[in-house]
Parts: structure tokens; sequence; C-alpha cells
């Protein structure tokens, strides 16, 4: 069983102070994790906190840079793409067969490379 009951907020993990939630297979019951909750209060942190990031690094750093380092992110998701797909097979019930394409839909692959390309086709017109 997995112990993920904290959570990444405003730079630092904490708690959660919304209690914990067990996660458990829809194939045979066991418990497969249990998760922190975010309180009200916590959702509206994490939420400002956003907002103050995406106000500084926006405008620091031009959409290229923020792809970059999304891709980068993709690409670390992607490295661990195997527990992922055992994971969802085993929350949902899936055959592994249908979590390898539900997890891959999820990871928003096509949609990233679609948008870099739509990306450079703009940039390269407006030179």
């Amino acid at each position: 069983m997995a112990a993920a009951r904290t959570l990444y907020l405003d730079g630092a993990w904490v708690a959660g102070a919304g209690g914990v939630r067990a996660k458990h297979s829809l194939r045979d019951g066991r418990l497969l994790a249990e998760v922190g909750q975010a309180s009200p209060a916590q959702v509206e942190q994490a939420l400002a906190a956003a907002h103050r990031a995406f106000r500084t690094s926006s405008r620091r750093s031009p959409a290229y840079q923020r792809h970059d380092l999304l891709a980068k992110v993709s690409q670390r998701i992607g490295e661990r793409a195997e527990e992922f797909v055992v994971l969802l097979a085993e929350e949902v019930g899936k055959p592994r067969g249908a979590s390898v394409e539900s997890w891959w839909a999820r990871a928003g692959r096509w949609s990233a490379t679609r948008a870099r390309a739509r990306q450079r086709t703009r940039s390269s017109a407006r030179r």
C-alpha cells in the first residue's frame, strides 16, 4: 500500500487538512493507497499560489520555454508509464490493454505534439 498523504502546496509538502481518502482496487478490493485530501482553505491557497506563479512566469518566459518545460515533465511521466498503467488498471478494474490506451489518452501526448506543431507554424508565419 502506498501512502501519499502529503500535498505539494505553494512550494512545500504539507499534510492534507481535508482528511485521508482510501483508494481500493476495483478488481479485488485491496487497499492501493491512502491519499491526503486538501481542505477548502488549502484549495484556496493552492489557487492563489497558481495565480501568483502564472503572473510572474508568464511574463518572464516565452511560450516556447514553457512548452519545453512541460515537454520535460511529459517525458518524465512517460518514463514511468508502466507504473501508471498498472495503477490505472488496478484502480478502475480495467484490463491492462485498455488501461494503456486510456493512460496515453489522458497523458495528452497527441495533444501536446499537435500544440507544439501549431505554435511552430504560427511563429514561422509571423517572421
